[in-house]
């Protein structure tokens, strides 16, 4: 849950989380929708979907318990180098060097690393150093302490260099150069996208999809959205706007949502059917369980609005 998403974010959804599936055999005998459902709202969605694939994998081939092998770790769902080394040395005590983000930012002011953190030189050289400064003991409590030095005091903007256990080795500490480092990521072209949120309704149901595992929100549920070419596209030329436009419907409005590399706009628009036979590929649900559907927080946001989402709301007319 961490990965790309802060502490105090993550907290509500772990407790929840580890509520609902408290040990590795819970969460492997789930189904994958429920395991979305408490996810719901945290993003980068694959994590979650990685993670009940990871369950189900130690559960089949490892006799339900986690593998000891770093090379056992990698081959799991959603298990990087460094998320591999940091599990196998907190827990095991192994000599693994990290190399997260806050382990990134602390080695790259200690050496006044010059280049991007996303390029492959600074890679190679964040990596090589990780590796030289990883003790053959108590390699539990150096992987904890490198992680915390960067999340508490060697933070991304204005770090705590006078309480830095490490400030009189530090590189960019002694040149006044902390600002500096590391090096910001080259940026990456954002995109914008647009799309058509077409709600289907009935008087007591929601005509919803599972979009596929992979792309924006995979394995949640969303109301049908349907692309369009640019913001000067007209919603209403899609097909199925056009077969539908004789039943009441009302237009929400123009809805943003932020993703990493781009930005989403779509326009949303609620039509009232009363033969959910109307709309074919995609399947019909209760208002009533929309509460245990996974949801992406900005469907669930725009369902509220149009008063969709909670029973005994009623429906727009």
């Amino acid at each position: 849950m961490l990965q790309q998403t802060q502490v105090s974010t993550a907290i509500p959804y772990y407790l929840k989380f580890m509520e609902k599936f408290p040990d590795l055999l819970s969460l492997a005998n789930s189904h994958l929708d429920t395991a979305l459902s408490y996810w719901a709202g945290l993003g980068y969605y694959a994590r979650a979907r990685n993670l009940h694939a990871a369950a189900i994998q130690i559960l089949e081939n490892h006799a339900g318990i986690f593998p000891s092998q770093l090379d056992l770790v990698i081959k799991l769902p959603g298990i990087g180098l460094s998320t591999a080394s940091a599990i196998l040395s907190i827990a095991e005590n192994q000599p693994l060097a990290i190399c997260d983000g806050n382990v990134k930012r602390v080695l790259s002011r200690l050496h006044c690393v010059d280049f991007p953190l996303n390029t492959p030189s600074a890679e190679k050289i964040l990596w090589d150093l990780a590796e030289q400064y990883m003790p053959e003991k108590n390699c539990a409590d150096y992987s904890q302490a490198i992680m915390d030095l960067g999340a508490t005091l060697c933070t991304k903007s204005q770090p705590r260099c006078l309480d830095c256990p490490v400030n009189s080795i530090c590189q960019a500490y002694l040149t006044k150069t902390q600002e500096t480092y590391p090096i910001p990521k080259k940026p990456l072209a954002r995109k914008t996208k647009y799309q058509s949120c077409l709600i289907f309704i009935t008087s007591t149901h929601i005509a919803l999809t599972q979009r596929p595992n992979t792309g924006i929100w995979g394995g949640l549920f969303t109301p049908i959205m349907a692309n369009r070419l640019n913001n000067g596209s007209n919603p209403k030329d899609h097909p199925l706007f056009s077969q539908h436009a004789h039943h009441p419907y009302i237009y929400i409005d123009k809805q943003k949502h932020v993703f990493t590399h781009f930005d989403l706009y779509y326009d949303a628009y609620v039509f009232k059917l009363e033969n959910p036979a109307l709309i074919e590929n995609t399947n019909w649900y209760s208002f009533e369980i929309l509460e245990t559907l996974a949801l992406p927080a900005p469907i669930k946001t725009l369902l509220i609005k149009t008063k969709i989402y909670k029973k005994n709301l009623g429906v727009p007319q």
